[in-house]
């Protein structure tokens, strides 16, 4: 935690390679991606369950537009 403390956020290559040092450690991206899939396969069950086939196909493309979205 200090080693984030003291580096995010500063724009010198040092620190900014120390976060991503920590990032790559903890492997966020992958904890991430287990978070956006599971939350996905959360949201298409709910989305599924509700009665309008309608609703369902307006949600469905919404959530189709922001799931794995680059910047």
């Amino acid at each position: 935690m200090q080693v984030l403390q003291e580096n995010y956020g500063k724009k010198d290559p040092s620190s900014v390679a120390k976060v991503k040092e920590l990032y790559h450690t903890l492997n966020l991206q992958g904890v991430f991606e287990e978070y956006e899939n599971a939350s996905y396969k959360k949201l298409i069950t709910s989305i599924e369950g509700h009665p309008s086939k309608a609703v369902q196909a307006v949600l469905k493309s919404f959530l189709g537009k922001i799931y794995k979205r680059q910047k």
